[in-house]
């Protein structure tokens, strides 16, 4: 293991609190994760919601995860996976009750902040359900590019379904977020 790998992993192990002008972002735990669940709505937020706690519990010494919180209610979810060396991917949802008023946007964009200053990543990817523009949009508004169209690459409902592939690198200009 490299240096810099080293140094990636020792920092996912020791999670901040985040505050953004608008949001707390708090480590995950099980009061947080409590939280959150009792305001999951509908399959799709369920099933992000398993996906990111399977992550955790396979890998949680390469993951890293923040529950989002607007005036003490919790609203989402961000994670970021170690998946090699300095090389990330970030995940998030927003619960549907809260979409459309920016609170994916900012949250994303502290993280992404966090990972590249504190956590020593180089290159954060993330895949968003092709039919999820909104998703797209984050990431995109947070300075993620579009790489390309990932074809069949999860199941959803029993059928494969496409993601775009976005990434962002630590050298990329400044985060600034695109309102």
């Amino acid at each position: 293991m490299s240096a810099t790998a080293g140094k990636a992993r020792s920092v996912l192990s020791m999670v901040a609190l985040i505050s953004t002008a608008r949001l707390v972002l708090e480590p995950f735990d099980s009061i947080c994760a409590r939280a959150l669940r009792a305001r999951l709505e509908g399959d799709d937020e369920r099933e992000a919601w398993v996906h990111l706690c399977q992550a955790l519990a396979e890998r949680p010494d390469m993951t890293s995860a923040w529950i989002v919180y607007r005036d003490g209610r919790a609203l989402g979810a961000v994670a970021v996976m170690l998946v090699a060396d300095t090389i990330g991917e970030i995940g998030f949802l927003v619960l549907r009750s809260e979409r459309g008023q920016g609170y994916g946007r900012e949250a994303v964009g502290a993280v992404v902040r966090h990972a590249f200053t504190h956590m020593g990543l180089h290159r954060l990817a993330g895949a968003t359900p092709a039919a999820d523009p909104a998703a797209a949009a984050v990431l995109e508004r947070c300075g993620f590019q579009r790489e390309g169209l990932m074809r069949g690459s999860y199941v959803d409902g029993g059928a494969h379904r496409d993601c775009w592939l976005h990434a962002r690198l630590a050298t990329d200009q400044e985060l600034v977020l695109v309102q």
